[in-house]
């Protein structure tokens, strides 16, 4: 799976390491402090870019397949301060509330042996994609935020940030653009640095 690391004036390298296969990775220089925040999700997180951090984007990606990879991503990044986590876009269309439930508990679970500051950040409403659609996506941010909240764990709200804001939004109705990123970003990191240590 592709997977992308961002950060300030990044150096680009193509490696096929056995923990990123067939990855584009990219590294800050030597002088530049390794990140202390950690952005891992699907494609919808691809170009979040913030000093002091990077983000590891995999498309396709679902709550299963994130909880896989992260013991060698924090293994791979012992300072890692923050880790917020934006997962279950790719889970909406197959699987049910009860799996999802399910899956995200374990993902929630395995995290509380690191000692990280664990964000959840919550699915964009898709736009012009059916009520289908949308309903669902309500349902996973209702049933998200109560799950992070039954564990202490902080949520992002970015379904209410997003909702009837069509210019955030690539032409798929589910991707931000390049302004939708901006804001994705901002919502993220804002809550990362205002919300209370435990």
């Amino acid at each position: 799976h592709p997977v992308l690391l961002e950060a300030p004036v990044p150096l680009t390298v193509h490696s096929s390491s056995p923990r990123y296969p067939s990855s584009q990775v990219r590294f800050s220089p030597p002088s530049t402090p390794p990140p202390t925040t950690f952005v891992i999700g699907d494609s919808i997180v691809l170009n979040i870019k913030k000093k002091c951090a990077a983000t590891l984007s995999f498309p396709g990606a679902k709550v299963s397949d994130i909880m896989e990879k992260i013991p060698t991503i924090l293994a791979d990044h012992p300072l890692t301060k923050n880790v917020v986590l934006h997962v279950c876009f790719n889970d909406i269309p197959s699987q049910t509330s009860e799996i999802l439930k399910s899956d995200f508990t374990k993902l929630l679970d395995s995290l509380q042996f690191y000692d990280k500051r664990i964000f959840v950040s919550g699915p964009l409403p898709p736009f012009n994609r059916g009520m289908g659609h949308l309903s669902r996506t309500l349902s996973f941010h209702t049933l998200l935020k109560l799950t992070c909240a039954a564990r202490n764990v902080v949520f992002i709200d970015n379904f209410n940030v997003f909702w009837n804001h069509p210019a955030f939004f690539c032409h798929d109705g589910i991707h931000p653009n390049g302004l939708g990123s901006r804001i994705l970003t901002d919502n993220l990191f804002y809550t990362t640095v205002t919300s209370p240590t435990a």
